[in-house]
């Protein structure tokens, strides 16, 4: 599927519209994100709403995660599968559910063997 550069995961309106979601689904009010990692609550909602003037994603994204209990790759990751699938934003348990495994998965990963890191991603190249 062909997407304009508006629709492509990792864009600050993708990725915002999943950290509010997720925050939202946890709940964190912005208040309480934006001053856990030393960022305006108003710059947080700007960057979640897709709007001009909000947080440069690169200096925040980490934070952002790490307060959500996962990191700034698996944000991408759930962008990308919104992208394609974004009525998950609007299924709180469904969103929860998707980032709590990914989470999980990457963690267990991180701790294989470079031996099992290996053969994990030979079978992974083996699917496509």
């Amino acid at each position: 599927m062909t997407r304009s550069p508006d629709e492509a995961a990792g864009t600050p309106s993708i990725i915002g519209n999943v950290v509010r979601a997720l925050r939202i689904a946890r709940g964190i009010g912005v208040n309480q994100l934006g001053n856990a990692i030393g960022l305006e609550p108003s710059n947080l909602s700007r960057f979640e709403r897709g709007l001009p003037g909000g947080v440069h994603t690169a200096k925040y994204l980490d934070q952002i995660a790490s307060k959500l209990g996962t990191s700034a790759s698996i944000l991408y990751v759930v962008s990308e599968i919104t992208a394609a699938k974004p009525e998950i934003l609007q299924e709180p348990a469904e969103l929860l559910k998707l980032v709590d495994r990914l989470t999980l998965v990457v963690k267990k990963y991180l701790k294989l063997s470079a031996k099992k890191q290996e053969e994990v991603r030979r079978f992974i190249e083996d699917l496509e």
